[in-house]
């Protein structure tokens, strides 16, 4: 049997989550898998058609004789918002036809109209925004849809009851270049006659430690700021025509029980402080809000998949120590711990729970590893809760396996508390396993922590006041990435993201958006271009590489500007955080064997390469030639400077030194086969001590 088993629009993922069925290009690329039972099958055409959601068709591409399962949209300009319904059938080598495969995407692109606003002196800076607006709707309505962009987080109510539930919306990128705006379908089931649309914004990364440590080091590159939001409310009605209610100073704002909220710290929930009507019809109490300036940044659709709640997990284990109840939840993770708050408890009456990833040994939470990052979320009681109230914190998340709960007393019911996850959920129904047990649990581990930093930017960590998106990790990392995760739509954003942070020069940032480190960065952060390279291999996405390409020729130029004579002439990093044993010191992570510029410049070669390759996938001949030229001329000076012939190693010798250049496949031909087997022999001497 011939069918088609997986949709694609513009290489992104078509899955349950109605957010994953959108694109923001006006000619989409519909790609698809196709299974069959015969043996030696492939595809030989394909017929995609495009119709409106009441079934007038849009557009019917016929059958395309190709063997390439992709075809891009060629009809009409497509209606903004509107659900649109794909379908897709293939034919085989013998003429066999497949079922036609249907799903729907909305194009969500759209002229942005509306200007931004902000709180008119707000009391507290770390308290959440509350912004509201009343509205009336005629007779007729027959689609209402949103784009809201509210930064640095936003929960949407709709006449008192939350839209969905994704707690960090929108995805984190440079505020001052771009900010992405999140859409919101089908909300005419929602509304009546008079309505009301909220807005609760936190601070997110307008503002936090790291964001405060970018203001005094950075200046005028700075992107944080005060909460602040621009919406968007389109009204489509029977008759055609067309209403828009956008964020101006008509809107209200004020704030409410979020007393408190930061990333790294948690947030403070005071129940005395709730009034459900804030976000219902009539409600008078908030002020004015104000027009603002804005971040500065453009505003584009948000197409990566939102931070949704993941796994749950129930304590394991739980103990007593100094009045407060210690909690095992079994496994490290990036999320937050939802709790029953007990009738009967008196207004203003505190509960405190904190995370860590650690014990110390009286089995207290080991919280130096957090650095000043306090990971606490409090609930502060109304005194009317009925033992139906559920905490469950938004704006923030934590890196923990064990937590302390301070006012409940020193025992909990396991019913009454749980740990979920926040990531936004890229995970592939890829799978691994073998006949070793230890193999497969450090897989299993390696997974979970990379589940735990998937937050709109790979993480470095989910735990202390840092979370960055360094790239020189990021070099190896994201070659791995795609066998376990859907990382296309993340390695786009992440693309744009250095995009937006890289200089005249060429210069990318350590971190992506740049807030911490240098520019230029390490020059190992081939990471840039590994980005494009592997959305290539994976996905096929070539509009990835044409999209970054003067970007990843701009860092690439940079390295060898930053070179003489084809070395390059400084490294930050070099070979990070190996074992102890091998670095400088316990303070200086850098490897005490393997030299800084050694590896520079390898990354240099690789990057020129890498170059060629795209230069080849885009037909840009000179190009290519150019940068195979480059390459062999960095490669030439890199032989000169660091290979021993006699004793076939490079630099040092180090493990890293000869693993590195038979990767970059740099011996000389028949060296490599007795440069492996001497790095084998090396790891046997030392017990595989690396």
């Amino acid at each position: 049997m011939l069918k088609i088993s997986a949709l694609r629009i513009d290489y992104l993922k078509l899955d349950a989550h109605y957010r994953s069925h959108v694109c923001d290009n006006s000619a989409p690329l519909f790609t698809w898998a196709v299974q069959s039972d015969a043996d030696n099958d492939s595809q030989t055409a394909c017929k995609v058609t495009v119709a409106r959601e009441d079934g007038q068709p849009l557009w019917d591409s016929g059958w395309v004789a190709t063997a390439e399962q992709s075809l891009r949209y060629g009809g009409p300009a497509l209606p903004e918002a509107e659900r649109l319904n794909v379908a897709v059938a293939v034919r085989n080598r013998t003429g066999e036809t497949s079922p036609v495969r249907e799903d729907y995407f909305h194009l969500i692109a759209v002229q942005w109209k509306a200007p931004w606003i902000a709180m008119a002196d707000a009391p507290s800076l770390n308290a959440a925004r509350y912004f509201r607006k009343d509205f009336s709707v005629k007779d007729g309505l027959r689609h209402a849809t949103l784009y809201a962009c509210g930064i640095g987080y936003q929960k949407v109510f709709i006449n008192g009851q939350p839209i969905d539930d994704c707690p960090l919306d929108p995805a984190f990128t440079q505020f001052a270049k771009q900010c992405q705006y999140v859409f919101y379908p089908n909300l005419e089931t929602r509304l009546k006659k008079t309505n009301c649309i909220g807005v609760q914004v936190g601070l997110g990364w307008r503002d936090n430690d790291a964001i405060s440590r970018l203001k005094k080091s950075r200046g005028k590159d700075y992107f944080g700021g005060d909460p602040m939001l621009t919406a968007m409310l389109r009204l489509d009605y029977a008759d055609g025509s067309v209403e828009w209610l956008l964020t101006d100073d008509s809107w209200q704002c004020g704030v409410g029980p979020m007393v408190y909220n930061d990333i790294f710290n948690g947030i403070t929930y005071d129940a005395r402080l709730e009034n459900p009507a804030w976000s219902k019809p009539g409600w008078k109490e908030f002020p004015k809000a104000q027009l603002s300036d804005g971040p500065g940044g453009a505003l584009v659709p948000m197409t990566l998949p939102p931070i949704t709640y993941c796994e749950t997990y129930k304590p394991l284990t739980q103990w007593a120590i100094d009045g407060k109840c210690h909690l095992d939840f079994g496994q490290n993770m990036a999320g937050v711990v939802t709790l029953r708050i007990p009738a009967g408890l008196p207004a203003g009456a505190e509960i405190r729970i904190r995370h860590s990833e650690e014990l110390d040994e009286d089995g207290r939470l080991y919280t130096i590893p957090l650095r000043n990052a306090k990971a606490t979320d409090t609930y502060i009681a109304s005194g009317r809760e009925d033992g139906t109230t559920w905490f469950k914190p938004c704006f923030t998340y934590h890196g923990f396996r064990y937590v302390s709960v301070e006012g409940l007393g020193t025992a909990i019911d396991p019913e009454d508390i749980c740990a979920v996850t926040l990531r936004n959920n890229l995970d592939k129904s890829s799978f691994f396993t073998c006949g070793n047990p230890l193999v497969n649990k450090i897989h299993d581990i390696a997974l979970a922590t990379e589940r735990a930093n998937i937050h709109g930017v790979l993480t470095d960590c989910p735990q202390r006041n840092e979370r960055q998106g360094w790239l020189n990790d990021a070099t190896v990392r994201f070659e791995a990435f795609p066998y376990c995760f859907d990382a296309d739509s993340i390695y786009r954003k992440i693309v744009q993201d250095i995009l937006n942070d890289q200089n005249a020069e060429g210069a990318i940032g350590s971190t992506t958006p740049y807030v911490w480190g240098n520019q230029p960065a390490e020059p190992v952060c081939s990471s840039f271009l590994i980005l494009g390279r592997e959305a290539y291999r994976h996905f096929g996405d070539k509009d990835l590489v044409a999209k970054g390409y003067e970007g990843f020729r701009g860092w690439t130029e940079c390295l060898l500007a930053h070179s003489d004579d084809g070395i390059v002439n400084y490294s930050d990093n070099g070979d990070w955080a190996g074992p102890m044993y091998a670095c400088k010191s316990l303070r200086d992570p850098c490897s005490a064997v393997t030299p800084g510029i050694f590896m520079s410049t390898g990354y240099s070669y690789f990057n020129c390469r890498t170059m060629a390759e795209f230069a080849d996938i885009l037909g840009k001949e000179e190009d290519a030639k150019l940068y195979r030229e480059k390459a062999e001329f960095v490669k030439n000076a890199l032989m000169k400077k660091w290979y021993d012939s006699e004793k076939k190693i490079f630099a040092t010798g180090s493990m890293a030194c000869q693993a590195f250049m038979l990767w970059l496949d740099l011996f000389p031909k028949g060296d490599n086969i007795t440069a492996a087997a001497n790095l084998r022999d090396d790891l046997v001497k030392s017990n595989f001590r690396f």
